[in-house]
């Protein structure tokens, strides 16, 4: 679904301005798409996420680049950035520096990270952009239990998003591996522990929506994880998981009913 959002005025050049986290935007704006957004998270020993995050554009006018934010917790890092551009099936690496030159990216920090992409935009131009990062901290190993809680898509793009898949993929198989998906009510959630992966999708997820992926596993997992607690939380997550669960399909059932 095509969406008109406002113009970021930056060096006196007309940009697109995108994030994640719900972010104002001045001025008026381009028309554009994003016809898909797929991410890939891997677990870590160390309780961290590698994040392979696509998201591809279709432009109706011109821009000089987006913007994209990744909000994090206080106890949480971004590490080892990398971006890549791919058009017309040609795949570019681009480098981090303050020059602002087409196909070059900034990088900055405040109450969350700030990828400032730099690629010209002309109308009826299609292509994808590749984030690569690391986060800190992102898994907590409980006394029973591992727990990772991540908005793996966040519910703050200012237009839908025409098709959604989220992975989070473990080093192998999980015995014991639990998943819920929470955000748009007509996604998929599949959860497979003998191939070691959690599996979200969903088509038209509108822009303030976002999906959250909530899992629980054995801590051997994340072994060398040092975000850890002393107390035991599984069957307070299963019972917290059973009820939003209830609360989920009555809100499904509403929605059907005309």
């Amino acid at each position: 679904m095509k969406k008109i959002i406002n113009l970021l005025l930056m060096l006196g050049v007309i940009t697109l301005l995108f994030s994640i986290t719900g972010q104002r935007v001045l001025a008026d704006s381009p028309s554009y798409d994003i016809t898909n957004v797929k991410v890939a998270s891997h677990i870590q020993a160390d309780g961290s996420l590698t994040i392979e995050r696509k998201i591809t554009y279709k432009f109706d006018s011109s821009a000089r680049g987006v913007y994209y934010r990744q909000n994090l917790l206080k106890n949480q890092k971004l590490l080892n950035p990398q971006v890549e551009i791919i058009n017309q099936g040609v795949t570019k690496a681009i480098i981090n520096n303050s020059s602002g030159s087409n196909d070059t990216y900034q990088l900055s920090y405040k109450n969350g990270y700030q990828f400032k992409v730099f690629h010209k935009v002309k109308a009826g131009n299609r292509f994808t952009i590749v984030y690569r990062y690391k986060i800190t901290n992102a898994i907590k190993n409980w006394q029973d239990t591992a727990e990772l809680n991540f908005k793996i898509i966040g519910n703050g793009w200012e237009t839908d998003l025409d098709h959604v898949e989220a992975e989070v993929i473990f080093p192998s198989k999980v015995s014991m591996l639990k998943a819920w998906a929470h955000g748009d009510l007509s996604g998929r959630i599949q959860v497979l522990p003998d191939k070691g992966r959690i599996i979200m999708t969903a088509d038209n997820v509108a822009g303030d929506t976002g999906i959250e992926v909530h899992a629980i596993f054995p801590t051997s997992v994340t072994a060398d994880n040092k975000n850890v607690s002393n107390e035991k939380r599984k069957q307070f997550i299963l019972k917290q998981e059973k009820q939003l669960a209830e609360e989920a399909n009555r809100r499904k059932k509403e929605r059907d009913i005309f």
